[in-house]
């Protein structure tokens, strides 16, 4: 059952994603596009590699976790086809702040699963305890993990990689 409502929230994800015009977003050229370098091309490509096999592992496991794997791996690989297709105009800073959030995710499952509860989010600690106790929906679970990630974690990332106002 688990891993049929995982399928849904991904068919509902990718609806979702599907519904953003060619107009708009990650689609929209910019006026002046960076081309970004090989080397950091390669290094969110690695990322998503990584995502993508973490996914991968969770989904053969039925692990709850995995929806929001999953619509994290939908999302990046988005975004890096915008950066490979030099659509943004600081596409080197995309990149770092991309990565930056894999990274956060890839910290917050390390540190629960190895029970460093310190180093967690109050956000990830409510989607984990959330998850771990079957308390919420595997579509909840995905917008939990997105809030976490997008609310909290992306305004320190945007803090410290300068790309956010004073």
């Amino acid at each position: 059952m688990s891993r049929l409502l995982t399928i849904c929230c991904a068919l509902i994800l990718l609806w979702a994603v599907s519904l953003i015009p060619a107009t708009n977003g990650l689609q929209e050229d910019s006026l002046n596009p960076e081309n970004v370098s090989q080397e950091v091309v390669n290094r969110v490509a690695n990322k998503i590699d990584a995502l993508e096999a973490h996914w991968e592992a969770l989904n053969q496991e039925c692990d709850r976790r995995a929806a929001f794997a999953l619509g994290l791996l939908i999302t990046t690989r988005k975004i890096k086809n915008g950066i490979d297709q030099n659509r943004f105009t600081n596409g080197t800073g995309v990149a770092i702040i991309l990565t930056d959030l894999i990274d956060a995710y890839n910290e917050s499952i390390t540190n629960r699963e190895n029970n460093n509860n310190l180093d967690i989010s109050k956000p990830f600690k409510k989607a984990f305890k959330w998850l771990e106790t079957n308390q919420s929906t595997p579509i909840q679970d995905l917008f939990l993990g997105t809030n976490a990630l997008i609310n909290f974690e992306l305004a320190f990332i945007l803090n410290n990689t300068g790309f956010c106002c004073d």
